[in-house]
């Protein structure tokens, strides 16, 4: 993958997230790692992402640890592209468009759904829906 040199990066040469609290997937770590910008990640930023120390993030748990992962990050271009490259490939593995309905396949089957049966469904509500706003805005405006 051919990641920008350090003239060429992104405007935002790091993610910096010391979150303490919170669940799930964040955000703002799956954006950054969209456009191929390293991060350094607490514990609780880095959960669930699939990304690994030193490989495609850096994970500080310490003050020391955040010194010294922030600096040799800013200051190493090689390390910068090295990391901003298993960002991308993690992308591609794990939140690609075709990974995500890949998924979303598995899961209809395992519940035994169709999906053709449920779009129409979700289509008819949001037809519905939208007819009651029209008339909605007609009622307020007249």
């Amino acid at each position: 993958m051919s990641t920008p040199t350090s003239e060429h990066r992104h405007p935002y040469a790091q993610l910096i997230a010391p979150l303490l609290s919170g669940a799930g997937i964040k955000g703002k770590v799956l954006e950054s790692i969209g456009f191929g910008v390293p991060s350094v990640l607490s514990p609780v930023a880095a959960e669930s992402t699939g990304l690994t120390h030193r490989n495609s993030t850096f994970i500080a748990r310490t003050n020391t640890d955040w010194i010294v992962q922030i600096t040799t990050l800013y200051v190493d271009n090689s390390l910068w592209n090295n990391v901003s490259d298993a960002t991308q490939t993690v992308i591609a593995n794990d939140y690609d468009f075709k990974n995500g309905l890949r998924e979303m396949t598995e899961l209809f089957e395992y519940l035994e759904l169709d999906p053709a049966q449920h779009r129409q469904s979700v289509f008819l509500k949001n037809s519905l829906f939208d007819q009651e706003k029209s008339s909605l805005k007609l009622q307020t405006r007249g």
